[in-house]
């Protein structure tokens, strides 16, 4: 058979959105996810997906995240975090806890989303931090939700890193710390195009974040 093929993009939108204040962290060279004293901060993620052929189906989706520091004000208790799809995408120097854009509000501050449907979850704790070094999360989408929004036709597949409650957070490369390093937020997706046999695979790098 032929070879699966790979699509690299480059990384769109990424930000931090910080529930202290109306203040943009999309201009960071890290994105920050947890909690700590009165800041409760969300990692939002846009990548840009219109290179992927309307029919396509996805099989697998994977979100990668290269962590680069960590803290845990309780620890052995893990941090759990949700993936959520945001129901609009944001502009990434313009983006707060409270909007979008600075014409658009979050009609839920923090983010739009549906707290009842997660694309996917995962824990994080110091022993999962090797500390000194980048540390890379793995974390499985679900695929029929990433097929949803291919066939609605969206260019940007913009998500949200939504932490529990416990005193923890931890730091994400942000595109700005390496704009020409591979080691920043990816979304891996492996698809089939309609009438073909084999699997192609597309890597984005978010575009902002």
């Amino acid at each position: 058979g032929i070879l699966p093929q790979k699509v690299v993009f480059s990384q769109p939108v990424e930000a931090t959105s910080v529930s202290a204040g109306a203040v943009s962290r999309g201009k960071q060279e890290r994105v920050y996810v947890g909690n700590r004293d009165k800041f409760h901060m969300r990692g939002m993620f846009s990548f840009l997906i219109n290179s992927l052929p309307s029919n396509a189906t996805v099989v697998s989706a994977t979100l990668r995240l290269f962590v680069v520091s960590y803290e845990n004000f309780s620890p052995g208790v893990p941090l759990e975090v949700g993936v959520h799809q945001l129901d609009k995408d944001f502009v990434e120097e313009e983006v707060s806890w409270e909007r979008a854009s600075t014409t658009e509000q979050w009609l839920n501050p923090g983010g739009d989303f549906s707290s009842g449907e997660l694309l996917g979850s995962f824990e994080f704790n110091e022993q999962d931090f090797g500390g000194g070094s980048i540390d890379t999360i793995v974390v499985v989408l679900d695929t029929l939700a990433v097929n949803q929004l291919i066939r609605s036709g969206e260019e940007y597949f913009p998500l949200v890193l939504v932490p529990g409650v416990q005193d923890a957070w931890f730091s994400i490369v942000g595109r700005e710390l390496a704009p020409d390093s591979p080691v920043a937020s990816l979304l891996d997706l492996t698809y089939r195009v309609a009438g073909s046999t084999t699997n192609a695979a597309l890597e984005r790098r978010a575009k902002g974040d």
